[in-house]
């Protein structure tokens, strides 16, 4: 799970909370995948499954996301998912409320959000914490370009982990849109404010 928030300086604030399957053992999953799970647990970065099975427990996910929205009091614009293992989770965001947007992670969906997340990172607009969950996800990843030159989200090694910079991607895309979108309407909206003035 990964957030965006927008600042009253046109900045945005993002950070991300890893969930972490334990199958077939954390001390295994954390050798494999060259980061210390129990580390980032007790940092708050990510929560390890407690499910018998080990897998990823979408209780969690759901509980999660209702308390940090409930305990910063955030206005929800949207929970940006990938289809992909959020079926369970649909049905009970939509009870609970939450707007909801699908976004597939494709060249046609994330080129251009992503070129636009490298600018205003360079340009010092996105802030974020030291999370070393999110600097892990983002050293594992790397930009693929398919003929037309746009580029997609991906990894250098099969095993190595960008889903949290996957999903703050995600958010940016749809929050850099509705942002943008907005900023347009108020400009529009001065405009014909001062034309008005003008007559």
């Amino acid at each position: 799970i990964s957030w965006l928030v927008p600042l009253e300086d046109g900045k945005f604030y993002a950070d991300s909370h890893a969930f972490v399957s334990q199958y077939g053992g954390i001390v295994t999953k954390s050798k494999r995948d060259g980061i210390d799970y129990q580390a980032a647990a007790q940092r708050g970065e990510c929560s390890i499954s407690s499910l018998e099975s080990g897998l990823i427990d979408y209780d969690s996910v759901f509980d999660y996301v209702m308390k940090f929205v409930g305990k910063h009091n955030l206005n929800v614009k949207y929970l940006v998912f990938d289809p992909y293992k959020w079926a369970d989770l649909v049905n009970r965001f939509e009870e609970a409320g939450l707007p909801q947007l699908q976004l597939t992670q494709s060249y046609k969906n994330l080129s251009i959000p992503i070129g636009k997340f490298k600018e205003e990172l360079v340009k010092g607009n996105i802030l974020h914490t030291s999370n070393k969950m999110l600097a892990y996800n983002v050293s594992n990843a790397i930009l693929k370009y398919n003929f037309n030159g746009q580029a997609l989200l991906d990894k250098t090694k099969k095993q190595n982990k960008i889903d949290c910079l996957a999903a703050l991607i995600d958010a940016w895309a749809a929050g850099y849109d509705y942002f943008t979108k907005m900023e347009e309407a108020q400009r529009t909206a001065r405009y014909y404010e001062t034309a008005t003035n003008l007559f």
